[in-house]
């Protein structure tokens, strides 16, 4: 049996349009399919209609495959930024315990300038001792030395869904956990009796459990080794009087045509270790009340309510699948229609089926 150069064309168009339709898994989908054409080339008519039903079986089968994986890997996704969120909890911790105090949200050089971020003074907690070691503390964050160890970004500092929203890969070397600073905040700039910046330690009034530590922000545009992270300002500057919390890519609706994200939803790390799951927009009044150490604000549950009705949501067109499934059915169709069984594959079939027949009469 030959093929001829039309008929390669048609593979290699097959293969492509498969892969843009089904992803990497759209190869071998695409391999199992030309199987089944080669089969329908050497077998007989009634072989292949089998061959093309078991086609048609896989096809449903990958498909349900494909949203069944889709889902498992948004659930892998949110437990893995989970479980950075305690990591960060736990190394802030240690940190306290070591040093009697939080980290300063960032330290100074000698003129007020920011110079290096609490991320940088917690990476010895985050099993990055050579990393701390080689840092220049007496050069700025950005300088070309302390630059180029920035590839030693610790794991905990990124969260796996964030580039979902971008499709890109590209490390960019942004922190997804920031710290919101400002006055009554867990992270206000605070001195020893020495004069020198400390974070804040465990000597607040307010409900450990309802205090804000950290925060996950999906698109922070923040280095991770930056001294910058949100302001008080910042977070509470919401309209009608609703503000985000959080933000995260963790409520991915991953359809197959088009991708839905509400990005209004993420993790928060209480000042006791916790983490919770922020659910939408909640009131300016709740959000300052725990992001505060020691307010004593007298709060209502209502305060704490989440807004699934004010949620952005971002809604984006898959067009690889929207232009790939129309061109892969097409051509899997012209390849279909253009196999032929050869004369000589003819010949054979009939001498068979005589024998057969031959074979069935008695004598």
């Amino acid at each position: 049996m030959q093929f001829r150069l039309q008929t390669l064309l048609l593979l290699f168009v097959v293969a492509w349009t498969s892969m843009a339709a089904f992803g990497p898994w759209g190869l071998a989908f695409a391999a199992y399919l030309i199987a089944m054409v080669t089969c329908i080339r050497i077998a007989r008519v009634r072989s292949s209609r089998w061959a093309a039903f078991a086609a048609i079986i896989l096809m449903a089968i990958f498909f349900i495959l494909l949203t069944t994986v889709g889902s498992a890997r948004n659930a892998y996704r949110r437990m893995a930024c989970t479980h950075n969120c305690q990591t960060l909890a736990l190394a802030l911790q240690s940190y306290h315990n070591s040093h009697g105090h939080y980290p300063p949200a960032h330290t100074t050089d000698d003129e007020g300038r920011p110079m290096h971020s609490w991320r940088v003074l917690l990476t010895p907690f985050l099993e990055k001792e050579s990393f701390y070691k080689n840092y220049n503390f007496y050069e700025p964050w950005d300088s070309p030395h302390n630059l180029a160890l920035a590839k030693e970004m610790p794991e905990a500092f990124s969260c796996p869904s964030a580039y979902l929203s971008k499709r890109d890969a590209t490390p960019s070397w942004t922190t997804n956990y920031v710290a919101i600073t400002g006055p009554g905040t867990i992270w206000e700039k605070r001195t020893d009796k020495d004069g020198k910046e400390i974070g804040q330690d465990n000597a607040f009034t307010d409900d450990p459990n309802a205090t804000i530590l950290l925060v996950e922000t999906v698109d922070s545009g923040i280095h991770w080794m930056e001294p910058r992270d949100l302001t008080i300002k910042e977070v509470l500057s919401g309209e009608d009087g609703l503000c985000l919390a959080a933000t995260s890519n963790h409520d991915l609706h991953d359809g197959y045509f088009v991708e839905t994200i509400n990005q209004s939803r993420g993790n928060l790390i209480m000042a006791d270790g916790a983490v919770k799951y922020c659910r939408g927009r909640i009131t300016r009044k709740g959000l300052k009340a725990l992001l505060t150490t020691d307010g004593g604000e007298s709060i209502s549950p209502d305060d704490f309510a989440c807004h699934p009705d004010k949620e952005p949501v971002i809604r984006r067109i898959i067009w690889t699948h929207c232009i790939g499934l129309p061109l892969f059915c097409l051509s899997f169709a012209v390849l279909v229609m253009s196999t032929k069984i050869t004369p000589k594959d003819k010949t054979n079939e009939e001498s068979t089926e005589l024998t057969e027949a031959t074979e069935g009469v008695e004598p």
